[in-house]
């Protein structure tokens, strides 16, 4: 892992710890909502039924609606900084000048915002399939209400630390079988992070090398990237500037897929190259 690929991790690594605090906080509610709405049995216990499912289900989207903005603001800080970090990356090349790369953050508000809620409906989906099947089996609501609060427990959530390495392997206690396996209840956003925060990275560097006479765009792969796929071809193609260098004008897409995590950084051309 070169600087470059180990300074995007870094941000990608931050934004997903950021996310934590915000589903801990949720995930330390579910059971008290989903016991306070639950119908006492003749036995003393606590059993869910139709009319209990739906108030759950309204309380549960009332409250992933109003996380949803915590979230976004933080997914939209970490773009910025994923920005910022292509504008130094391109200033440690000495440019004669600093091209505006400047936009409107209140439209990627929006757009995050979107993905955002997207997710945590999705979310929602496993969680229906909990409840509704904790009602046809007739368990006691304490078993739904445990698997949902693991479902959506930061610490149970599989990511990467800042070296690209898998942390958060398992626990004990978690319950890997789906619905509402332990920890995923954050994936989509996550997801949604770790994917904004390469793009605007990535756009960034190609923004500035097209505002900027004489630089290239470099393709380079994530450092766990294992599968072969298109990006393999995208990090060796040759156009007559060198392996994986591109005309900011002639990039190919990117990201090139969901996941994507290759890397893309802004390089000098020699004149010659340059003019080609």
């Amino acid at each position: 892992m070169n600087e470059r690929q180990r300074a995007v991790a870094k941000l990608r690594y931050a934004a997903n710890r950021a996310i934590d605090g915000p589903y801990k906080d949720f995930a330390a509610q579910i059971e008290a909502i989903i016991l306070e709405r639950a119908r006492t049995a003749p036995d003393g216990t606590k059993r869910l039924d139709a009319a209990s499912v739906a108030a759950i289900r309204a309380e549960l989207r009332k409250r992933l609606l109003k996380l949803s903005g915590a979230l976004t603001l933080t997914i939209r800080d970490h773009i910025s900084d994923a920005e910022d970090l292509a504008i130094e990356q391109f200033k440690a090349t000495n440019p004669p000048e600093i091209p505006d790369t400047s936009r409107d953050n209140a439209l990627t508000v929006t757009a995050i915002g979107l993905l955002v809620i997207g997710a945590l409906e999705r979310s929602l989906t496993q969680v229906d399939r909990v409840l509704t099947g904790a009602v046809a089996s007739g368990v006691e609501a304490e078993i739904p209400a445990g698997r949902i609060t693991l479902f959506f427990d930061s610490t149970f959530s599989p990511i990467r630390n800042a070296a690209g390495e898998i942390i958060r392997a398992g626990k004990a206690e978690a319950i890997a079988s789906w619905p509402a396996a332990s920890g995923m209840g954050s994936s989509g956003v996550r997801l949604i992070a770790n994917h904004e925060i390469n793009t605007a990275n990535g756009s960034q560097a190609i923004i500035l090398a097209q505002r900027a006479e004489g630089y290239g765009i470099l393709w380079e792969l994530s450092p766990g990237h294992a599968q072969f796929d298109e990006c393999d071809f995208k990090s060796t193609d040759d156009s007559g500037l060198g392996p994986g260098i591109y005309s900011p004008f002639d990039v190919p897409e990117y990201p090139s897929h969901v996941g994507c995590q290759c890397i893309l950084t802004t390089v000098q051309l020699d004149r010659a190259e340059a003019a080609a």
